[in-house]
């Protein structure tokens, strides 16, 4: 039998309930999963009805698959959900274009960290990470929907670094998390105290810009 898409499951999901509601539920139990926490499982099932439990890992499994896309990776399957499905204003910039970023191609050192302060789901940072697997990569946004894209993309994709609920053009820091290898090598996502993050010690010195990536951060 042929595997169902994410857009299929998610769609389900939401059958009784509204779509953003939904996809925001999906977002936060599958961070809940990858958080490192032990025995979180059976407590993160609970939040769905029994019919359900199956459903969410089903749809959590084809979102990896998609996301991976045979091996190349850096596929945004959740901003792509997000633009046509729960908010139509959201218009991601195709892939390939974040690909042809100015300057990516300088971003060639293993210990080089990019950020991007307004990163949506995170396009332009998975376009630098295309181009150096080594790079630690920071991104801010001031949408906590945003960021939970973000954070399950580096996640998705192990790529190492911070994602914040951070607006920086009013310097308000909500929460920041990080995305690193465990002791199995493993990628997991953990909330940071501030004064741990990078991204809070560096704010106000990057203006943010859309599209624009900060090399050398």
């Amino acid at each position: 039998m042929e595997a169902r898409s994410f857009t299929h499951g998610m769609l389900r999901l939401a059958s009784h309930s509204e779509v953003g509601l939904a996809f925001s539920k999906f977002l936060d139990t599958a961070i809940a999963l990858n958080s490192g926490i032990e025995n979180i499982v059976p407590a993160l099932m609970r939040s769905y009805v029994k019919h359900e439990r199956y459903l969410f890992m089903e749809t959590y499994t084809a979102l990896l698959d998609e996301s991976v896309c045979s091996g190349r990776g850096m596929n945004d399957v959740l901003g792509d959900f997000y633009g046509q499905y729960v908010d139509r204003r959201f218009v991601p910039v195709p892939q390939q274009f974040c690909d042809l970023y100015p300057g990516l191609r300088s971003a060639n050192m293993a210990s080089m960290r990019v950020a991007d302060l307004r990163c949506r789901s995170g396009r332009h940072l998975m376009a630098a990470a295309r181009y150096n697997r080594w790079l630690r990569l920071y991104g801010a946004d001031p949408d906590i929907t945003m960021v939970k894209m973000a954070l399950l993309n580096f996640f998705m994709n192990e790529i190492s670094g911070e994602v914040a609920w951070y607006d920086a053009k009013t310097d308000e820091f909500h929460a920041v998390w990080s995305v690193d290898l465990d002791y199995r090598g493993k990628p997991v996502i953990r909330e940071l105290d501030h004064e741990k993050s990078l991204l809070f010690q560096k704010r106000g010195c990057h203006s943010p810009g859309t599209a624009k990536l900060v090399l050398g951060f």
